[in-house]
């Protein structure tokens, strides 16, 4: 995981505490595309198995954010 963690880094993703045995980072919406690319090209994975969103309304505009 540090390999990965480093490479995630290096795109500004946020390494979250660890939760019940499950790893997970957080990543500016301009930043998904390159943080999925990487995790494929570089590490070998093959699944996104969550990707959240915020809904703010109606306190700001744009409401959604990713």
């Amino acid at each position: 995981m540090d390999e990965i963690t480093k490479s995630l880094k290096k795109l500004d993703a946020d390494l979250n505490p660890e939760f019940r045995g499950q790893t997970s980072f957080t990543v500016m919406p301009e930043k998904i595309v390159a943080v999925c690319e990487t995790l494929k090209n570089d590490h070998g994975f093959t699944f996104l198995a969550s990707l959240t969103a915020v809904d703010y309304f109606p306190a700001q505009t744009p409401r959604f954010h990713a």
